[in-house]
C-alpha cells in the first residue's frame, strides 16, 4: 500500500473514529436521561465544549475528505498510469531493437 493511500485510509479512521466517540458520548447521554433522544443539534449547542469541539472537528473532517481524498486518489491513479505508460514505451523500444536487429541480420545474410 502507497504512502498515499496509508494516509488516505488515516483520515477516514480519524473521522470514524471522531463520529463514534460522539455518538457514544450521545447515547450514554440519552441513557442516563440527561438529554432527551431529539434534544441534540448537528453542532451540539447546549452541550458541554468538548462535545461542541468535537462535533465541530468531525465537521471539518467531512468537508476536508472530497478533496483531500480526490486529490489523493487521483495522485495514486497517476502514478500507476506514469508508470503503466513507461512500461509500454520500453516495450515497444525493445520491439523496435528487436525488429531492428532481424532486418539488420537478414540484410547480413542475403549479401553473402
Amino acid at each position: 500500500m502507497s504512502a498515499t493511500m496509508l494516509s488516505l485510509l488515516g483520515f477516514l479512521a480519524w473521522t470514524l473514529l471522531l463520529l463514534v466517540l460522539m455518538e457514544v458520548r450521545r447515547t450514554h447521554l440519552v441513557l442516563t436521561g440527561q438529554v432527551p433522544a431529539n434534544g441534540f443539534t448537528p453542532d451540539n449547542a447546549g452541550q458541554s465544549p468538548f462535545m461542541q469541539r468535537l462535533a465541530r472537528a468531525h465537521a471539518n473532517f467531512l468537508e476536508g475528505l472530497p478533496l483531500s481524498g480526490g486529490i489523493m486518489l487521483v495522485a495514486t491513479v497517476a502514478v500507476r498510469a506514469r508508470f503503466t505508460a513507461f512500461a509500454v514505451q520500453m516495450g515497444i523500444g525493445v520491439f523496435w531493437v528487436a525488429q531492428l536487429a532481424g532486418a539488420s541480420f537478414s540484410m547480413l545474410g542475403d549479401s553473402r
